[in-house]
């Protein structure tokens, strides 16, 4: 089984290739992690500069608690991150203070879409139809001819 883990760089980059390109007022980003990035291949910080440099803000919430080396944390590179990005770091020790964190997210990011977000439904029922049909025929055909069983 593959070792699991958290990407903190791959992630961000991933997020800023897609809000890249987004015509809204401002482009933001919340990380909630532990702050170690233990996998990936792109360091968070490096990271954070190319999100910068397509103005996206990155608010890094820091969730879990230093006990005395059980749990490993670094809330130090989640401020940098939200540092250079031009966001803030907010730590987290309980779901009251998470909430409050969240809150105090959403009062300083507003941006009103204009129209609701378009939903692309693919029928898939299609690819199973057709078949089924076609199936039935053949066994329709069979039955008739050659084992002559509807005669």
């Amino acid at each position: 089984m593959d070792e699991q883990g958290t990407a903190i760089g791959d992630s961000i980059i991933l997020s800023t290739y897609r809000l890249k390109n987004s015509k809204a007022k401002s482009k933001v980003m919340i990380v909630i992690t532990d702050g170690v990035s233990n996998t990936g291949k792109i360091d968070p910080i490096t990271a954070a500069e190319t999100a910068a440099e397509y103005k996206v803000k990155i608010y890094t919430i820091g969730i879990g608690r230093d006990m005395q080396g059980e749990f490993e944390t670094d809330f130090g590179s989640l401020q940098q991150i939200a540092e250079k990005t031009d966001g803030l770091f907010y730590r987290a020790t309980d779901s009251n203070a998470f909430a409050e964190v969240l809150n105090s997210i959403d009062t300083l990011e507003k941006d009103n879409l204009n129209s609701k977000p378009r939903l692309f439904v693919e029928p898939y029922y299609m690819y199973f139809l057709l078949p089924a049909i076609l199936l039935l025929l053949f066994d329709l055909f069979v039955r008739s001819f050659y084992l002559r069983y509807y005669i």
